[in-house]
């Protein structure tokens, strides 16, 4: 309880500070775009009219700016045009390449070099981004030249952008204005992902944070993309490194999305982890191969962008299973509205991905605009606010799991202590008295033992060591075989029992055992109790030879908590539901012919009464899987017993 107070506070103050930081952001867009050198701004920068094209050594016509061209692998496109007949030492020349090499040249002199002469790269991927070349007076008059060379090993189309002229002040100034909105949006994309990542560190303990933590991984991976997409000139000295650095971070974008899957969706998890293997086998295959294949980045590119959508539409399909599917109708509805929330925001991407096909279709792979950039900001800002909404609902919603097991605990030491039980058994004591003395001092002495050890673990929730369990049991099961006679007997082999359980856990399964299991078969039956130890689990066996579970039943054992319970929002039947599922997908129960009893997830208990709920079994699984971190295997044939296995982890 006391973490639990304390960690909400932390992610609330997490959470405002995001707000302001984002804030902030937004007015300095606002403020930046209404400021940012307003009056020294230049009225026309354009330089795109009467550019000479030259393709294969042949002059072609003249072009205006922006223009699409097709060349083959390693083929040279030149534009000339001549300069203005005054030039000042100030004067620049801006144009943007598109993961071309790109020689600027001025008759036969080379005045700038794009990547610097001598630069290797790795695998020559070229970045594509705004440079701008610094003119000299003397070159007024002359012939400029600009020298495309298609680094891809395919015969590709490619824009030509722009072409500014101005001062270089000037012209740097229009570039940062041109590329502030898409650099801004990337940022905030980023900021969201990384307050995803300290989100699931804050929450990381008490709930599952491992999808929030791969969905904010792949924002973050693909802000930073998005970020260095926006060609804004930040660090141009390390211009090459830091696109080599957003590629990488691009290429981690589509596991990340299918890790999210897999942890998000655990019913699907086969095909979730197969696409993350492929994302990750493709990344591994681009990586090596870039040190010896000549790549246009724009591949790369695009096969990522191509496994991040198949990502997004795989996990569109499974939250539609988990919203609308058959099992949908075992979620509480605060828990329904989450999923369905979730699923229709992830509509968002596939939506605007269509979009930005159709309507730049001209420009795809190239350029991601601002239709993208702003439908996955939206889609990014529902994310970060679904998981805060659904972690603060946990966090309140463990109040009631703590409260719950308070009072389970009060309720299965309440049902062992009930009147009848406490008649029947000094009724039984009374007469020993007269006929065996000894037996009945060992009989009160058994029965005051266990009512000390019901009345000392009422308010224990952090756990007893094994060997005080099973000195209770043993005062139980004696109690049990002075009502019953020969029909309870009991065996013992606990082979360790320096471990912590529950109080009144295990105790629990065993007087299930003997009241439904052993009592109801006319000869009575044995029950046995083993303890035993493996690398990574200390392991509890319950075993009786009665009569088994029947679909009745079992009906009653895997039922759940219903979905109309708004007092439990959606933490403590999540852990219910998880419990539960664990133990059938380790069960194995046959009936009287040997046909297997197969059920196909948890059972809603609505057809229950609130006395026939099974609860005293639920509470258990409950209070051993929250405590404990336990594991449950059962197997049970009808007519010939049950073994219950018990496995709690050692950490």
């Amino acid at each position: 309880m006391k973490k639990q107070s304390k960690s909400t506070p932390v992610t609330l103050i997490a959470f405002f500070i995001t707000l302001f930081v984002m804030f902030v952001v937004v007015a300095f867009i606002l403020l930046g775009k209404a400021n940012t050198n307003a009056n020294l701004r230049p009225r026309n920068l354009s330089y795109d009219n009467g550019w000479t094209l030259v393709q294969e050594g042949i002059e072609g016509t003249t072009v205006d700016l922006p223009t699409k061209i097709t060349t083959s692998a390693s083929e040279i496109s030149v534009l000339k045009k001549e300069l203005p007949s005054n030039i000042s030492s100030r004067d620049a020349i801006a144009v943007r390449n598109y993961h071309q090499l790109l020689h600027v040249r001025i008759g036969d002199e080379i005045i700038y070099a794009y990547p610097n002469i001598g630069w290797n790269g790795v695998g020559n991927m070229i970045s594509d981004e705004w440079i701008v070349v610094n003119l000299k007076p003397e070159y007024a008059g002359k012939t400029i030249s600009l020298h495309f060379t298609n680094t891809s090993m395919f015969k590709t189309s490619f824009n030509i952008s722009n072409i500014c002229y101005g001062t270089d002040n000037d012209v740097v100034q229009y570039i940062r204005d041109t590329t502030f909105m898409p650099y801004i949006w990337g940022l905030i994309i980023f900021i969201i992902g990384l307050f995803l990542l300290i989100m699931s560190w804050v929450y990381g303990k008490p709930t599952d944070q491992r999808p929030n933590t791969a969905m904010g991984a792949a924002l973050l991976c693909f802000g930073l993309w998005l970020i260095n997409r926006s060609l804004m000139p930040i660090l141009t000295r390390f211009s090459g490194a830091l696109y080599l650095f957003a590629v990488l971070a691009l290429m981690f974008v589509p596991p990340c999305i299918f890790l999210y899957s897999y942890y998000r969706n655990k019913e699907h998890r086969q095909i979730s982890f197969k696409c993350y293997q492929i994302a990750i086998g493709a990344d591994v295959f681009l990586i090596l191969s870039c040190i010896v294949i000549r790549y246009n980045a724009n591949i790369i590119a695009i096969l990522c962008y191509l496994l991040s959508g198949i990502g997004i539409v795989l996990n569109g399909v499974l939250l539609f299973k988990s919203a609308f599917g058959e099992k949908a109708n075992l979620l509480t509805r605060t828990e329904l509205r989450l999923n369905r929330t979730e699923f229709f925001a992830n509509i968002i991407l596939p939506i605007i991905v269509i979009a930005e096909s159709i309507i730049f279709s001209n420009r795809m792979w190239t350029e991601t605009s601002m239709l993208f950039r702003t439908g996955l900001l939206i889609y990014a800002f529902i994310y970060m606010m679904f998981v805060f909404w659904r972690n603060l609902l946990a966090f309140s919603d463990r109040v009631t799991v703590t409260k719950r097991l308070k009072e389970n605990q009060l309720k299965l030491m309440m049902d062992q202590i009930q009147p009848h039980f406490l008649f029947n058994t000094l009724s039984a004591i009374r007469i020993l008295i007269k006929m065996e003395p000894d037996m009945a001092y060992d009989a009160m002495y058994d029965f005051s033992k266990y009512l000390r050890a019901n009345i000392d673990n009422v308010n224990n929730i952090d756990g007893i060591d094994f060997a005080s369990e099973v000195e209770h049991i043993k005062s139980y099961v004696n109690i049990e075989k002075i009502r019953f006679g020969d029909r309870v007997n009991a065996e013992y082999d606990i082979q360790v029992d320096d471990f912590f359980v529950p109080p009144l856990s295990i105790q629990s399964l065993i007087e299930n055992a003997i009241q439904y299991g052993i009592l109801p078969k006319m000869r009575g039956g044995t029950i046995w109790l083993r303890s035993y130890e493996t690398n990574d689990y200390d392991v509890v066996e319950i075993e009786d030879d009665g009569v088994g579970f029947n679909r009745e039943t079992a009906s009653h054992l895997f039922s759940i908590y219903s979905s109309n319970d708004d007092d439990v929002g959606m933490e403590s039947n999540q852990v219910l539901r998880t419990a539960m599922t664990e133990v059938m997908e380790n069960l194995n129960l046959t009936d009287a012919n040997g046909n297997p009893i197969v059920f196909a997830g948890p059972i809603k208990n609505n057809d229950f009464t609130e006395e026939h709920q099974s609860s005293h079994t639920m509470n258990i699984f409950l209070r051993l899987r929250e405590m404990s971190g336990a594991k449950f295997e059962i197997t049970s044939t009808e007519g010939q017993g049950t073994l219950i296995r018990v496995l709690i982890p050692k950490n």
